[in-house]
C-alpha cells in the first residue's frame, strides 16, 4: 500500500534526518519509520523520536511536533521527561558514587542514618534492584508533604527478598540516601557519577532551554498547566529531564564500554546475584535485553540495548497512551516483536459509552468528574465544586470497563446504564452520571 505522509510529517523528518548521520533512512527499516508516522498519524499522539544505534552509531527519525508554540521543530535535541526511566540514573548514580570509592553497593541503610534506622537490614543494591521489600508507590503524605523523614521513617517497614518487586519507594529512598552519603544534592551526586562521565549534557531535573522542551498531552491535548509535577523526595524514581541523543549517547557507551565510564557500566550491569542496578532483562535463552521504560503523564519514553547484536533503541513521546508504541523500539531490537497497529476507529467507538459527567453519590455537591474521549484515548477530568480544575489526565484500561488514572494510584470502573466507581485501594466511591 502507498502511503502519503502529511507534509508536517514530512517536514519534521527531515529536520530530523539533517541531524543524523546520512544513513538513517537505510539504517532503520522503512516498515519501523511508517510505523513511526502511523503512531503520529493514526495513534492521536503529537510526536515521536527514535533513535537506533547499531555498530557504534546512532541515526535519529522523528515525526509530529513538540506541542510547544515557542518551537516547531522535533527531533534528537528535543527535551522529554523521562518518568521512570530516571530510575536507570538513580542505579547508576549508585555504580558511579561507588566506583569512585564513596559508597560500597553492600552499605545498609543502617550505616547511612544510624540514629534513624539503627539495625535496618536494607543495602543500598537491594533498593538498585528492587528488592528491599518497599510498596511500590512513595506513600501519598509523603508526596503531599514533599517530606524526605518521612519517607526516611517509612523505610523501618522494609522487609528485603530475593524475588525482585518494583519500587518506586525504594528508587527514591536511594536517591536520598545516596545524597545523606555524600552530603550533595540529588542533582549533584547525578552529575558527577552519571551524566559527567558520560558526556550528557541535555540531562537533569531542569528541562533547560524552554524552548526545546516537547509539550506533555493527554491524547491531543496539551497538559502543561494541568499534570502533577514530580516533588523533590521522588526525584529517584522520576522527574528527569533529557534527550533522544542524549540517550542514546548512554546507550551506545553500555554497547562499548570505554574510559572513565566503563567501569560504572560494568558495576551497573553485573549487579548483585545477576540482578542489574536499575536495568530490567528480557532474557529468553536466545537474545537478552536490557531496557527501562518510562511513563511521566504526558511523555512515554523507551531505553533499550542488546550487546550480542550491538543494537539500542530509544524512544520518547510528548504523549500518555496505553498503546503498542513501546513494540515498535522493541521490533528494532528483536524482529520477532510484531510492530503495531494504530488508530483502531472501533477502538474510540467503544470508548463513546463512558463519556459523560459525573458526581460521588455521596457528595451531590461536591466534585464533578467529566469523561472525554479524544481520539483513542479516554481523558479524566476533575473539578471543584466551584468549577476549578483539580486534575486532567489520561485513563489507561486495564481490562474491560477498569481504567487506571494516570498518575494516582486510582480507576474508575465503569458498569451497565451508566453505573460507575472510583476505586482507591479497598475503598469504592459511587460515582452517578448526571448529563
Amino acid at each position: 500500500m502507498n502511503r502519503t505522509p502529511s507534509i508536517w510529517a514530512i517536514l519534521a523528518a527531515s529536520v530530523c534526518v539533517a541531524c543524523a548521520p546520512a544513513t538513517a533512512e537505510d539504517a532503520v527499516p522503512p516498515a519501523v519509520a511508517a510505523s513511526l508516522e502511523a503512531a503520529v498519524e493514526q495513534g492521536g499522539r503529537p510526536g515521536v523520536v527514535l533513535g537506533y544505534v547499531r555498530d557504534g552509531e546512532s541515526v535519529f527519525l522523528a515525526y509530529g511536533r513538540t506541542g510547544n508554540p515557542a518551537s516547531s521543530a522535533i527531533g534528537p535535541d528535543t527535551v522529554f521527561e523521562l518518568g521512570s526511566v530516571t530510575k536507570l540514573f538513580t542505579a547508576e548514580t549508585l555504580a558511579g558514587l561507588a566506583v569512585q570509592g564513596e559508597v560500597s553497593p553492600d552499605t545498609p541503610l543502617a550505616a547511612i542514618w544510624p540514629d534513624r534506622l539503627a539495625g535496618n537490614p536494607v543495602t543500598l543494591a537491594q533498593l538498585a534492584t528492587h528488592r528491599a521489600g518497599l510498596p511500590r508507590q512513595v506513600p501519598g503524605e509523603v508526596l503531599s508533604a514533599n517530606d524526605a523523614n518521612a519517607l526516611i521513617e517509612f523505610a523501618r517497614s522494609a522487609a528485603p527478598s530475593e524475588a525482585p518487586a518494583y519500587s518506586n519507594t525504594g528508587m527514591a529512598l536511594l536517591a536520598l540516601a545516596l545524597s545523606e552519603a555524600t552530603g550533595r544534592s540529588v542533582a549533584g551526586n547525578l552529575a558527577i557519577a552519571v551524566t559527567g562521565p558520560f558526556g550528557l549534557t541535555d540531562t537533569g531535573y531542569e528541562p533547560g532551554q524552554p524552548e526545546r522542551l516537547a509539550h506533555p498531552h493527554a491524547g491531543s491535548r496539551d497538559i502543561s498547566d494541568s499534570r502533577p509535577q514530580t516533588v523533590s523526595v521522588a526525584h529517584g524514581t522520576g522527574g528527569l529531564y533529557s534527550t533522544a541523543r542524549d540517550l542514546a549517547r548512554l546507550v551506545e557507551a553500555h554497547l562499548a564500554p570505554e574510559g572513565d565510564a566503563a567501569a560504572i557500566i560494568n558495576l551497573a550491569l553485573a549487579g548483585t546475584d545477576g540482578v542489574p542496578l536499575g536495568w530490567q532483562v528480557h532474557d529468553n535463552g536466545r537474545r537478552q535485553v536490557f531496557h527501562h521504560s518510562g511513563d511521566a503523564n504526558g511523555y512515554q519514553v523507551f531505553v533499550g540495548f542488546r550487546q550480542d547484536t550491538a543494537t539500542g533503541v530509544v524512544l520518547l513521546s510528548n504523549a500518555s497512551a496505553d498503546d503498542g508504541l513501546q513494540q515498535i523500539a522493541l521490533h528494532l531490537l528483536d524482529p520477532s516483536v510484531p510492530l503495531p497497529v494504530f488508530g483502531s476507529g472501533d477502538a474510540a467507538e467503544g470508548l463513546a459509552q463512558y463519556e459523560g459527567e459525573y458526581r460521588f453519590a455521596s457528595e451531590p455537591d461536591g466534585n464533578r468528574i467529566r469523561i472525554e474521549v479524544d481520539g483513542a484515548d479516554l481523558i479524566y477530568v476533575e473539578t471543584a465544586s466551584d468549577g476549578t480544575l483539580v486534575r486532567r489526565t489520561g485513563l489507561v484500561e486495564r481490562e474491560p470497563g477498569l481504567f487506571q488514572i494516570r498518575g494516582i494510584p486510582a480507576g474508575i470502573r465503569f458498569g451497565d446504564a451508566g453505573a460507575a466507581e472510583l476505586l482507591a485501594g479497598e475503598d469504592r466511591y459511587e460515582l452517578v452520571r448526571v448529563d
